[in-house]
């Protein structure tokens, strides 16, 4: 072969190879998860020193581990990555990730949930604890109590006095996590529902409707929310990170139609009626 058709090969092959780098790039920056992206991840935590799990978003582990909980739902998380959304280690292990690529990551304590700290376990009298556990309850080792605005769990009781551990029930242990983006959001209508579903996550998205004109956002709630007491916060919350994570957006408007058929009482079929 000639030094000439050498050299035309050599620079052919290096077109393709740079064409082909190219492709590569645009590929993966298409599906690269980077700070403040909007991913559903599927996440599976456990404590590293037994096993135990603690978080999961997977139905089937859950049953599996009996740990399953009707009122928990088990879908991929929504995360804004960089936010704070999930523990520290997590949020910088999502960064770079890329979507459908699962991935194992071993956090230490002060990126999962703190270093144990002596000054966050403090001594009250029985007289001052006894305030805030529930009405009825006896104070013990292992109650769960707040003081203080302070969530903390008994220590020990001893001569009257009461020792109470503030630190994260989790302080001090090492944890791992099974990780996985299953999508990355891209489109300002579906990172709104899924803001939504956040906070009213057993309630079907399609029931949802939204529209946009100009900067103001109009949600029409479906009924199945109309009676849920913890509604007024829900629409705090998706108003305020609405507003705070989708750009260009100045006002949210709630729509709740209470129309008639609300308030009909449910006909009984059981009692016999004369035609």
């Amino acid at each position: 072969m000639s030094k000439k058709k050498s050299e035309k090969k050599q620079k052919k092959s290096s077109k393709t190879e740079k064409m082909s780098q190219q492709e590569i790039a645009a590929k993966t920056e298409e599906i690269l998860i980077i700070k403040d992206d909007f991913v559903l991840v599927e996440l599976t935590g456990r404590i590293k020193r037994s096993n135990r799990l603690i978080d999961v978003t997977d139905e089937e582990i859950a049953r599996k581990e009996g740990v399953y909980d009707e009122k928990e739902t088990y879908l991929p998380r929504l995360v804004i990555v960089g936010k704070g959304w999930v523990i520290q280690g997590v949020d910088k292990a999502l960064e770079e990730m890329v979507v459908g690529v699962s991935k194992t990551v071993e956090i230490p304590p002060n990126e999962a949930f703190g270093i144990k700290e002596a000054k966050n376990i403090r001594t009250y009298s029985i007289r001052e604890v006894q305030k805030h556990v529930q009405k009825g309850q006896k104070p013990r080792p292992g109650t769960q109590l707040v003081i203080e605005g302070r969530r903390g769990i008994i220590l020990r009781i001893s001569q009257g006095r009461v020792r109470v551990d503030f630190n994260h029930p989790l302080a001090g242990e090492a944890i791992t996590y099974d990780v996985k983006v299953v999508k990355k959001l891209i489109d300002a209508n579906e990172k709104i529902i899924e803001l939504i579903k956040r906070r009213m996550p057993k309630i079907d998205a399609d029931k949802f409707n939204i529209t946009k004109e100009d900067n103001l956002i109009t949600i029409e709630l479906p009924k199945e929310v109309y009676f849920d007491q913890n509604l007024p916060i829900a629409k705090i919350g998706i108003a305020s990170e609405i507003q705070e994570y989708i750009a260009d957006i100045e006002a949210i408007k709630f729509v709740e139609i209470y129309g008639k058929e609300l308030f009909k009482p449910k006909h009984d079929h059981s009692h016999n009626h004369k035609h």
